[in-house]
């Protein structure tokens, strides 16, 4: 498999042994990659959100007559299309389909507007000028923009979270700062905004692993961002 098809297993769950435990290795020493690895999840999401008849039709294969009962029934999204294709095919397939989840937001799939309130994050253990501002220029998307932060050292990045509490929260996106102490992340929300208390932003370490560090520098509530 080539990279991104490793990416695409991994965040379907389809590594197993010896294999995913020197791809999480990679993921910890190698921001780059694990932002990819969330886009990846950000996408599967998005997938996993689409109502049935979003879903492109399989070409049909030929069966034995079954009863009216099976054939009503409507299958599984994720386990019908998407698991036993290949994984390349899979990549192909979450490509097309970022066009169905524009064109359902667009034609009425999600009736509420894309939220317009910006959230500011306040210094929790960062310089006091240093704030984020994050908002959501699409339904589904998150834009974040960082400045005053000490800029990443070698070893080191930041990493957004949606978070409730220590065992409640999910990472949103890797991203390095700069000497300007300014940084811009546009990505694809994993869950809502809504179901968790606040956004938060932690300075991390490759060398630490993948959860959170409890290194805390920038917070705020994610209430009226979305739903």
């Amino acid at each position: 498999m080539n990279r991104q098809e490793t990416i695409a297993a991994y965040a379907l769950g389809e590594l197993e042994g010896a294999e995913r435990e020197r791809f999480e290795g990679e993921v910890a020493a190698d921001p780059t990659l694990r932002a990819e690895v969330e886009a990846t999840r950000g996408t599967m999401a998005q997938l996993e959100a689409l109502p049935g008849d979003a879903w492109p039709a399989a070409a049909p294969e030929p069966l034995p007559p079954e009863p009216a009962s099976v054939r009503s029934a409507k299958p599984h999204r994720r386990f019908a299309l998407l698991r036993p294709v290949p994984v390349a095919a899979m990549i192909l397939v979450a490509a097309v389909l970022g066009g169905i989840v524009g064109a359902l937001i667009a034609s009425g799939g999600d009736s509420s507007p894309p939220a317009k309130t910006v959230l500011i994050l306040h210094p929790i253990d960062a310089p006091k000028n240093s704030r984020a501002d994050i908002s959501m220029p699409k339904s589904d998307t998150m834009l974040l923009q960082a400045k005053g932060l000490p800029p990443s050292s070698e070893g080191d990045y930041y990493e957004v979270w949606l978070m409730s509490s220590d065992s409640k929260l999910v990472p949103v996106a890797s991203f390095k700062v700069g000497e300007s102490g300014e940084a811009s992340v546009e990505v694809p929300l994993p869950a809502a905004p809504g179901e968790y208390t606040y956004f938060d932003v932690s300075r991390q370490s490759v060398s630490g692993g993948l959860d959170h560090s409890q290194d805390s520098v920038l917070r705020g509530p994610t209430s009226g961002l979305g739903a």
